[in-house]
Parts: structure tokens; sequence; C-alpha cells
């Protein structure tokens, strides 16, 4: 937790920087289609990471989808066992 995003930033930038790490982020959820943010200074690195996060989500999104389909065919056809019987 930091005070500001600016703390944030700093922070993230330190680590990523000391140690070597591949910092990927903000990453952002909870909307119906999958959004991530880059920065201006944003690498290509960076651009690469993000887009993989951002395909894979949309990959999990639609899985997710399709599952929910399936379970309301799946309910819309035991009711109508239900109703026959």
């Amino acid at each position: 937790m930091f005070p500001d995003l600016n703390s944030g930033n700093i922070a993230y930038k330190a680590v990523q920087q000391a140690t070597g790490a591949a910092a990927v982020g903000p990453v952002l959820q909870g909307l119906c289609a999958p959004v991530n943010d880059l920065s201006r200074g944003a690498s290509v690195d960076d651009i690469v990471c993000t887009a993989a996060v951002t395909a894979v989500q949309a990959i999990a999104a639609a899985e997710e989808r399709e599952r929910e389909r399936e379970e309301g065919r799946e309910a819309a056809s035991a009711a109508s066992v239900v109703v026959r019987a």
C-alpha cells in the first residue's frame, strides 16, 4: 500500500530495476472486456507482456461465457424434462 500513485510507481520501478524482475501492469479487473494500461514510456518488452496478459484474459473470458451458455442450456433442458414428466 502506498499513499499515492507516484509513490507506488517509484517503488515498483525501483524493485524492478534492483531485481531484474519483469513488472506487468497495471492489470484492470471487473470490466466486460479485458483492458490493460501502458505508460508512454513502455518498452517493447512491456508492450509484449501486457498484450500477452490481455490475450490470456480474453481467452479466459470467452471460455467463461461459453461455460455459462452451456449451463444455461443444460438448465433449460432439465426444466423442459420436468415439464414433460
